[in-house]
Protein backbone atom coordinates (compact mmCIF):
# COMPACT_ATOMS: atom_id res chain seq x y z
CA UNK A 1 0.00 0.00 0.00
CA UNK A 2 1.42 3.43 -0.96
CA UNK A 3 1.60 6.03 1.97
CA UNK A 4 -1.02 9.11 1.50
CA UNK A 5 0.17 12.05 -0.50
CA UNK A 6 -1.56 15.29 0.68
CA UNK A 7 -3.34 18.02 -1.74
CA UNK A 8 -1.20 21.22 -2.08
CA UNK A 9 -2.92 24.27 -2.56
CA UNK A 10 -2.13 26.56 -5.56
CA UNK A 11 -4.26 30.40 -5.55
CA UNK A 12 -5.29 30.95 -9.12
CA UNK A 13 -7.18 33.83 -9.62
CA UNK A 14 -9.99 33.63 -7.38
CA UNK A 15 -10.04 29.77 -7.56
CA UNK A 16 -8.38 27.39 -5.66
CA UNK A 17 -7.14 24.09 -6.51
CA UNK A 18 -5.72 20.79 -5.70
CA UNK A 19 -3.10 19.59 -7.60
CA UNK A 20 -2.82 16.01 -5.86
CA UNK A 21 -5.02 13.12 -4.97
CA UNK A 22 -4.89 11.11 -2.12
CA UNK A 23 -3.46 7.41 -2.85
CA UNK A 24 -5.76 4.17 -2.72
CA UNK A 25 -8.82 3.41 -4.34
CA UNK A 26 -11.18 5.81 -6.02
CA UNK A 27 -10.80 8.51 -8.90
CA UNK A 28 -7.25 8.92 -10.01
CA UNK A 29 -5.92 5.65 -8.76
CA UNK A 30 -6.06 4.03 -12.20
CA UNK A 31 -3.68 6.17 -13.82
CA UNK A 32 -6.45 8.94 -15.33
CA UNK A 33 -6.75 12.21 -14.96
CA UNK A 34 -7.15 14.05 -11.83
CA UNK A 35 -10.74 15.80 -11.54
CA UNK A 36 -9.54 19.47 -9.84
CA UNK A 37 -11.13 20.25 -6.60
CA UNK A 38 -12.50 23.91 -6.52
CA UNK A 39 -13.36 25.77 -3.42
CA UNK A 40 -14.46 29.43 -4.06
CA UNK A 41 -12.67 32.11 -2.52
CA UNK A 42 -15.07 35.23 -1.05
CA UNK A 43 -13.92 38.54 -2.25
CA UNK A 44 -15.17 41.64 -1.13
CA UNK A 45 -16.55 43.77 -2.99
CA UNK A 46 -14.62 46.77 -5.12
CA UNK A 47 -14.96 49.73 -2.41
CA UNK A 48 -15.30 53.73 -3.90
CA UNK A 49 -12.54 55.60 -2.56
CA UNK A 50 -13.62 59.36 -2.34
CA UNK A 51 -10.69 62.00 -2.29
CA UNK A 52 -10.18 63.17 1.00
CA UNK A 53 -11.59 66.81 1.17
CA UNK A 54 -8.96 69.53 0.74
CA UNK A 55 -10.52 71.54 3.81
CA UNK A 56 -13.11 70.79 6.63
CA UNK A 57 -16.37 73.24 6.99
CA UNK A 58 -15.52 76.23 8.91
CA UNK A 59 -18.65 75.02 11.48
CA UNK A 60 -21.05 72.05 11.64
CA UNK A 61 -23.95 72.05 12.76
CA UNK A 62 -24.35 72.17 16.44
CA UNK A 63 -25.78 68.87 18.60
CA UNK A 64 -28.50 69.21 21.25
CA UNK A 65 -27.19 67.81 24.43
CA UNK A 66 -29.12 65.64 26.78
CA UNK A 67 -30.48 68.99 28.67
CA UNK A 68 -31.69 70.28 25.14
CA UNK A 69 -28.95 72.89 24.62
CA UNK A 70 -27.15 73.19 21.62
CA UNK A 71 -23.80 72.17 22.13
CA UNK A 72 -21.36 73.94 20.69
CA UNK A 73 -19.96 72.78 16.71
CA UNK A 74 -16.40 71.55 16.32
CA UNK A 75 -14.83 74.27 13.83
CA UNK A 76 -11.30 73.36 12.62
CA UNK A 77 -8.43 75.74 11.34
CA UNK A 78 -6.89 75.45 8.16
CA UNK A 79 -3.07 74.33 7.84
CA UNK A 80 -0.99 77.64 6.69
CA UNK A 81 1.55 77.21 3.78
CA UNK A 82 3.98 79.59 4.86
CA UNK A 83 6.72 77.99 6.49
CA UNK A 84 7.47 79.61 10.39
CA UNK A 85 10.69 81.41 10.18
CA UNK A 86 14.01 79.59 11.40
CA UNK A 87 15.43 80.54 14.44
CA UNK A 88 18.87 81.85 13.61
CA UNK A 89 21.65 78.83 14.41
CA UNK A 90 23.84 79.41 17.56
CA UNK A 91 27.54 78.42 17.05
CA UNK A 92 29.02 77.03 20.19
CA UNK A 93 32.18 79.32 21.08
CA UNK A 94 35.75 77.58 20.59
CA UNK A 95 37.13 77.06 24.07
CA UNK A 96 39.61 74.59 25.38
CA UNK A 97 38.59 71.30 27.11
CA UNK A 98 41.46 69.70 28.25
CA UNK A 99 45.56 70.13 28.88
CA UNK A 100 47.62 66.99 28.94
CA UNK A 101 50.96 65.71 27.11
CA UNK A 102 52.08 63.53 25.21
CA UNK A 103 55.28 61.54 26.34
CA UNK A 104 55.32 59.40 22.92
CA UNK A 105 52.32 58.20 21.72
CA UNK A 106 51.00 58.49 25.35
CA UNK A 107 48.45 60.62 26.70
CA UNK A 108 49.16 62.42 30.51
CA UNK A 109 46.30 64.42 31.70
CA UNK A 110 47.78 68.14 32.97
CA UNK A 111 46.60 70.91 34.69
CA UNK A 112 48.15 74.44 34.19
CA UNK A 113 51.14 74.67 36.86
CA UNK A 114 51.57 70.55 36.53
CA UNK A 115 55.27 69.60 35.82
CA UNK A 116 56.14 67.67 32.56
CA UNK A 117 58.77 65.85 31.78
CA UNK A 118 61.23 67.03 29.33
CA UNK A 119 60.49 64.96 26.55
CA UNK A 120 57.07 65.46 26.93
CA UNK A 121 54.88 67.51 24.34
CA UNK A 122 52.17 69.89 25.65
CA UNK A 123 48.76 69.29 24.48
CA UNK A 124 45.86 71.66 24.58
CA UNK A 125 42.37 69.77 23.30
CA UNK A 126 39.67 71.80 21.84
CA UNK A 127 36.49 71.18 21.76
CA UNK A 128 36.15 71.42 17.85
CA UNK A 129 38.86 70.90 15.20
CA UNK A 130 41.07 73.74 14.36
CA UNK A 131 41.95 75.98 10.93
CA UNK A 132 45.34 74.78 11.77
CA UNK A 133 46.68 78.01 10.20
CA UNK A 134 44.96 80.00 12.34
CA UNK A 135 47.00 78.70 15.45
CA UNK A 136 49.34 81.21 17.18
CA UNK A 137 50.75 81.13 20.53
CA UNK A 138 53.54 82.18 22.53
CA UNK A 139 55.95 80.46 25.23
CA UNK A 140 58.10 82.97 27.76
CA UNK A 141 60.54 81.90 28.15
CA UNK A 142 61.27 81.34 24.28
CA UNK A 143 62.65 78.28 23.21
CA UNK A 144 62.47 76.78 19.84
CA UNK A 145 59.44 74.94 19.17
CA UNK A 146 57.05 73.22 16.41
CA UNK A 147 53.43 71.72 16.57
CA UNK A 148 51.90 69.11 14.93
CA UNK A 149 48.16 68.10 15.77
CA UNK A 150 45.70 65.08 17.02
CA UNK A 151 42.64 63.77 17.68
CA UNK A 152 41.41 65.20 13.85
CA UNK A 153 42.58 68.37 14.55
CA UNK A 154 40.80 69.09 17.70
CA UNK A 155 44.55 68.78 19.39
CA UNK A 156 47.63 70.81 18.83
CA UNK A 157 51.31 69.55 20.55
CA UNK A 158 53.57 71.46 21.07
CA UNK A 159 57.16 70.25 21.50
CA UNK A 160 59.53 72.59 22.41
CA UNK A 161 63.40 72.17 24.01
CA UNK A 162 62.67 72.48 28.16
CA UNK A 163 65.24 73.91 30.52
CA UNK A 164 65.67 71.99 34.22
CA UNK A 165 63.30 73.92 36.56
CA UNK A 166 61.99 76.43 34.25
CA UNK A 167 58.29 77.65 34.97
CA UNK A 168 56.83 78.59 30.91
CA UNK A 169 53.84 80.48 30.32
CA UNK A 170 52.29 79.57 27.06
CA UNK A 171 49.84 81.47 25.44
CA UNK A 172 46.77 80.40 22.89
CA UNK A 173 46.15 83.48 21.07
CA UNK A 174 42.60 84.68 21.30
CA UNK A 175 42.63 85.04 17.29
CA UNK A 176 42.61 80.80 16.44
CA UNK A 177 40.05 80.04 15.04
CA UNK A 178 37.71 76.74 14.30
CA UNK A 179 36.78 75.32 10.92
CA UNK A 180 33.52 76.84 11.85
CA UNK A 181 34.97 80.03 11.75
CA UNK A 182 34.59 80.59 15.15
CA UNK A 183 37.58 82.09 17.33
CA UNK A 184 38.39 81.31 21.02
CA UNK A 185 37.91 85.43 21.60
CA UNK A 186 40.18 85.71 24.99
CA UNK A 187 43.66 84.04 24.91
CA UNK A 188 44.10 81.30 27.25
CA UNK A 189 47.24 81.03 29.44
CA UNK A 190 48.71 78.45 31.34
CA UNK A 191 52.05 77.39 32.62
CA UNK A 192 54.05 74.04 32.99
CA UNK A 193 57.21 73.59 34.42
CA UNK A 194 60.13 71.18 34.61
CA UNK A 195 62.12 69.48 37.25
CA UNK A 196 65.01 70.63 38.64
CA UNK A 197 68.17 68.15 37.85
Amino acid sequence: MRPPTFARPVVLGMTLFALAACGGGGAGSAGGPIPPVTQSVPVAPASKHSPEPTSAPATATPKPTSTGTPKPAATSTPLSTTASPTPAATSTPLSVSALGGYEGNLYVAQHSGDSYEYSEDVAVTFNKALNKSTLSYTISPSAPNSVYFWNYGKTPAITFRKVPGVTYTITIAGSTQATDGTTLGTPYTFTITTPPN
